[in-house]
């Protein structure tokens, strides 16, 4: 079957949820939580877009897929990032830094196969966030405090390569605070219900790290949105085609 053809038939699975979606010559793609999900490769297939942003945890599954199953998923990612380096971007997730192997990034549940982690492959082929068009991509989101406290400029961040990096571990907050509920957290680890009162000002922000049933915005009271992406696990995804923001389903 040519590719138009496998086009056409992911086509017949895919859901338009937003009815807003129109065909552009530019399109962004961003997959929240992969955590060992490959239909990935199917979506991009048929949306075809001219630049696709992973969010980050591609390992530890919640479905039961197995951690080689996981790992040769994150392997085909990488290897699509090498064979694409300009239309893809792949953003570092708690579970990722976990799966390295630091201390400072343990985590529930854990990545018992560390070993066999790519470390320094993904280290090289991945970053921290993405900046464009006034909107910032990152796996839970930036606060205005954690800017202030970690003497970063989100500019800093963008241009750091180092995986190693216990600034964006867990901030733990005397011993009460284990879900990242405050505005102190980083930006792997803080939660929609603290960022949302503590955005910096004039930026949308995109982000996966919390469940949802569906990708969903939230808005600050500036007017400042927060899309929330981790919501694969029942094929919900978002498309960003010039300025519109487009929820879609891909039926699995």
């Amino acid at each position: 079957m040519s590719i138009n053809g496998i086009a056409d038939f992911f086509w017949e699975k895919l859901l338009i949820i937003n009815p807003k979606h129109f065909v552009s010559m530019k399109k962004i793609l961003v997959f929240g939580d992969i955590h060992g999900r490959s239909f990935w490769k199917e979506v991009i297939i048929a949306e075809q877009p001219t630049l696709t942003i992973f969010l980050g945890d591609y390992v530890v599954s919640r479905e039961n897929v197995s951690e080689e199953a996981q790992l040769e998923n994150l392997a085909d990612i990488l290897q699509y990032k090498e064979e694409h380096a300009d239309e893809v971007i792949l953003l570092r997730g708690n579970h990722d830094t976990e799966a390295a192997g630091y201390r400072w990034a343990e985590c529930y549940p854990d990545f018992e196969s560390k070993e066999l982690f790519p470390t320094k492959r993904f280290e090289q082929l991945t970053q921290w966030m993405h900046q464009q068009d006034g909107i910032l991509f990152s796996h839970a989101g930036v606060s205005r405090t954690f800017l202030a406290d970690c003497g970063m400029t989100i500019e800093d961040m963008e241009r750091s390569a180092d995986l190693n990096d216990p600034r964006f571990g867990f901030t733990p907050l005397d011993g009460y605070d284990t879900y990242g509920n405050s505005i102190t957290q980083t930006p792997l680890w803080i939660r929609p219900e603290a960022l949302i009162s503590d955005m910096p000002q004039g930026l949308t922000q995109v982000v996966g790290h919390t469940t949802q049933s569906q990708v969903t915005m939230m808005e600050d009271e500036q007017g400042n949105e927060l899309w929330l992406c981790d919501a694969l696990r029942k094929g919900s995804y978002l498309c960003i085609e010039e300025a519109e923001f487009v929820v879609k389903e891909w039926v699995v």
